[in-house]
């Protein structure tokens, strides 16, 4: 599913274990200079295949899915899940975001600065029946394990950032199970507005974009 909208006065966003303070090198924080209107656009798929790994076959199942945040007069546009064209002569800078506590959240603005917030209070907590009480904060998704939920690229032009894009997958032990759960979570935690449906296939036929794929 293909869906678009509006974030108004984008000025932070933050992706992270809630559980991290800033100075983790797996977590997603930038804040903006000035807040403006951005456009956002994501891709949600349900997964159930057979994957091979070091010879051995497993069942994958899940949700994966693509964010994509521009500013409104970018090119930037989100042809499929981790697939994405860009104006060419952008700078690109990738982070992991890393899961250590079994939970995972994102969130723009003041939801950004309440996961922030968050981090810091469960940090500073040494009470360790009030840190169980608090552990599991109502902005996270629950994913049941640890490791990766998947990458940030950022994308900067002359210093400016141009674009957002965050790939990541919830396997089925995550407590999101559909697609519509899964929107719901991020039309919430990113403030996004006048959002619609679009049909899945696009048409790109710009001469001054770069593609990643």
């Amino acid at each position: 599913m293909r869906y678009e909208g509006n974030i108004n006065n984008f000025n932070k966003i933050v992706v992270s274990d809630p559980h991290y303070l800033q100075d983790v090198w797996c977590r997603y924080e930038k804040n903006l200079e000035k807040s403006e209107n951005w456009k956002v656009i994501f891709l949600i798929k349900e997964v159930d295949e057979m994957q091979k790994y070091e010879g051995d076959e497993f069942n994958v199942k899940g949700l994966d899915f693509s964010i994509l945040i521009k500013k409104e007069k970018s090119i930037a546009n989100l042809l499929d899940i981790g697939k994405y064209v860009h104006a060419k002569g952008m700078e690109m800078k990738d982070t992991e975001i890393g899961i250590d506590t079994a939970q995972v959240c994102m969130g723009v603005n003041e939801k950004a600065k309440e996961i922030n917030n968050y981090a810091k209070k469960i940090n500073n907590n040494k009470n360790i029946d009030t840190l169980f009480a608090e552990y599991n904060p109502h902005f996270a998704i629950q994913t049941m394990s640890d490791g990766m939920l998947g990458n940030v690229t950022e994308g900067t032009k002359k210093g400016e950032t141009d674009f957002i894009l965050i790939n990541g997958f919830f396997d089925e032990c995550a407590n999101v199970q559909t697609i519509d759960e899964l929107k719901d979570y991020f039309v919430k935690q990113l403030n996004i507005e006048n959002l619609k449906l679009c049909k899945d296939a696009i048409e790109i036929r710009h001469d001054d974009i770069d593609c990643d794929i």
